[in-house]
């Protein structure tokens, strides 16, 4: 064609619109700067905590929070358990050695109802436990990393100036 593409297939893609989010699944890796925040976006921007041990005890908060939330789930779905197994026996055969067939008997057990839900939530559990515990090391890092204030008794250099001042307005007299 006169404009330098295939007439069947267009040519090359020249990509999708600027600011398209059409791809976009979670956001995770999403490229983010401040010109492009909306008003609320950038309220929110400017009250970011930014210091370490702020931001630190904002994830063990939001940690603790977290686990209160995830207790409750289960405690809602252990009012509905019933404890149910169903026991699935399976009997059928596979080749064995010698080309024959062998018989093979295979027993699974497969939880019904809540309970797996209730376990699911469990193990999601522990690992938001071992993350707050991460946390709180991390936390307790910082604050010994940090030197504590220092009362320094300036006494000693306020007499000096002092007598400094002194000295010098007896010269100018």
């Amino acid at each position: 064609m006169a404009n330098g593409r295939c007439r069947m297939h267009g040519g090359v893609s020249t990509g999708p619109p600027a600011g398209s989010k059409n791809a976009l699944t979670h956001g995770a890796y999403e490229t983010i700067s401040a010109w492009s925040l909306d008003e609320e976006e950038a309220r929110r921007y400017a009250a970011i905590e930014t210091d370490q041990l702020g931001q630190v005890d904002e994830q063990i908060r939001l940690s603790v929070i977290r686990q209160q939330r995830m207790m409750r789930r289960m405690a809602l779905l252990a009012e509905h358990t019933h404890t149910i197994v169903e026991i699935l026996d399976e009997s059928g055969s596979k080749p064995g050695k010698d080309g024959g067939e062998v018989a093979v008997n295979v027993t699974k057990t497969k939880q019904l109802g809540t309970l797996g839900q209730i376990q699911a939530v469990e193990d999601a559990l522990t690992r938001v436990v071992q993350r707050h515990t991460q946390l709180l090391n991390l936390r307790c890092q910082i604050t010994q990393a940090q030197p504590d204030e220092v009362d320094v008794d300036v006494s000693g250099y306020v007499a000096a100036l002092t007598a400094r001042a002194e000295d010098l307005e007896w010269q100018s007299e």
